[in-house]
Parts: structure tokens; C-alpha cells; sequence
């Protein structure tokens, strides 16, 4: 007998075993954003997305949830916020809209409450919390005018940089196309006039050699323009004094050869078809 009835024991509890059990898991929070912890947030415009795993949309849920949530600061004070609800696209959601703006730098605790209720009539059953945290937006205030300073820095470099290129492009060609005067030089810059001489000299050597390599430089323009012809027809080699290579020569006359084979051959197959008809 006791034998028997291990055998049944066991028989029941694989059934058991085998068979998955049906139970309500309840009411649970699937998703939330801003996640628990979250840094960096703006201080306007904050929603919070809540996904549970059933539905929360119906107007008696909606009702009786009005009061399960709650956001304070760091000081315990309430946050003003609105429920939004979505029966058709999300109706497992809720989205907290803050209508108040945030302050920089500060942390915030939304908790949702145990009573709260989903559309099947299943509850919470405990409070949750999630805490998120507001950037510093006066760091953000001084990045952001580092960058403009810097940004405003590089644009007076390059532009000045700019400006001197062309200064220094007008003086010479003002070189080129006036002569100097070391003593009206000498006069506006207060130097002796050996100074202004030396100077004059300098610059004149070096608009010299400035039109010297512009002058290489469009020479060599005109030779590689020079070098390319174009020519209105193709012209065999020999015509520029060039030798057909032995290769082609040979091929060449191969080619010619078998031509001409082929054509007795059609000769000799037409007299034969002439012959053949007079006979007849």
C-alpha cells in the first residue's frame, strides 16, 4: 500500500508539474521615464511616461487615480501636474505633464501611490518611487558663452589675418605700379633715409622676384598649352617620320594574304556554278 501510494503522489505532482498556473499577477509598473536616477534634464517643459501592464484608461480608473501622484523638490514642496491618457494608441500609459518649471541643479521624487488602480480593478499594492534631477543650467550659460567668445575670437583672427593679406597685396601692387620714395617714406615711418632706402630696395627685390615666378609659372602654362596639338585627321607614322613596327608588318601582310585567298575562292566557286549551268 505504501508503495501504491508514492506511485500516486508522484503521478499527481508531475500532472502538477505539467500544468502552468493561472494566478493574477497584478497591477505593475513596466516602464518609466525619466528612469529612476536620470541627471541632465531640462527644467521646462518635464513630462514623466509611466507604462504598467494593463489597461488605465477607463473614466472610473482615471477618477479614482487622480490623487496617486505625486512630485515634490528637496524641500517636500508639490509640484503642480496633469494625468494625460491615450485609450486609443496607449492605453496602458499615463503621462504626468509638470506644470510648473523646474529649478537648475535640483533633484525631484515622483512617487506613485499603493492605491493605485488599473481598469481589470487590480491595485499597486505598494508605493514607488523614481527620482530625477534637473541639469545645471548656469554650467550650460557658461559653455555656452565660452563658445560664443571663442567663436567671435576666431572670426576677429581670421578676419584681421584677412585684412592684412589684402593690405600687404595692395602694397605691392601699389610697388609695382609706383615707384618709392624713400624720403616720403622715411618722413611717415620716422626713419633716416639710409633706413627708407634699404627698405625700398628690399621690397622692390621682392616684388622683383614675385613677378619673376609669375612669370616662370605662365611660361610654363604656355609650353604645356604649346605641346598639346590637335590634329584634324589621323596620319600614319610614317608621316611624322616614324617606323611601323616589323610585328605589325607582318600581321598586316597575313591579313592581306588571306583575303586574297578567300576571294580566289569565291572566283573559282562562281566560274564552276557558270560552267555547271551551261552544261545544262
Amino acid at each position: 500500500m505504501k508503495r501504491i501510494g508514492a506511485i500516486l503522489s508522484l503521478a499527481v505532482l508531475l500532472v502538477m508539474l505539467a500544468c502552468p498556473f493561472s494566478y493574477a499577477s497584478g497591477l505593475e509598473l513596466v516602464n518609466i521615464s525619466p528612469k529612476d536616477g536620470q541627471t541632465g534634464l531640462q527644467p521646462m517643459g518635464v513630462a514623466i511616461k509611466m507604462t504598467f501592464n494593463e489597461n488605465m484608461t477607463e473614466k472610473v480608473t482615471q477618477e479614482a487615480n487622480k490623487d496617486c501622484f505625486t512630485v515634490t523638490d528637496t524641500s517636500g514642496k508639490n509640484i503642480k501636474l496633469m494625468p494625460v491618457y491615450d485609450a486609443k494608441k496607449y492605453p496602458n500609459d499615463v503621462w504626468l505633464i509638470l506644470k510648473d518649471d523646474l529649478i537648475s541643479n535640483n533633484e525631484y521624487k515622483l512617487v506613485i501611490s499603493e492605491d493605485l488602480i488599473s481598469s481589470e480593478g487590480n491595485r499597486l499594492g505598494e508605493d514607488l518611487v523614481s527620482e530625477f534631477k534637473i541639469r545645471n543650467t548656469s554650467t550650460d550659460t557658461t559653455v555656452n558663452m565660452v563658445m560664443m567668445v571663442g567663436m567671435m575670437g576666431g572670426m576677429v583672427f581670421f578676419s584681421s589675418m584677412d585684412a592684412k593679406r589684402k593690405m600687404k597685396k595692395e602694397a605691392e601692387e601699389h610697388l609695382e605700379e609706383e615707384p618709392l620714395n624713400p624720403y616720403k617714406i622715411a618722413k611717415e615711418k620716422g626713419i633716416s633715409v639710409e633706413e627708407a632706402v634699404k627698405q625700398v630696395e628690399k621690397e622692390k627685390a621682392k616684388a622683383a622676384k614675385k613677378r619673376a615666378k609669375q612669370q616662370a609659372e605662365e611660361a610654363k602654362r604656355n609650353q604645356i598649352q604649346d605641346d598639346v596639338k590637335c590634329v584634324s585627321q589621323r596620319r600614319p607614322i610614317a608621316a611624322i617620320g616614324g617606323k611601323t613596327p616589323e610585328s605589325v608588318l607582318k600581321r598586316n601582310q597575313l591579313k592581306r594574304e588571306l583575303e586574297e585567298k578567300a576571294k580566289a575562292e569565291r572566283l573559282a566557286k562562281e566560274l564552276a556554278r557558270q560552267e555547271k549551268n551551261k552544261k545544262k
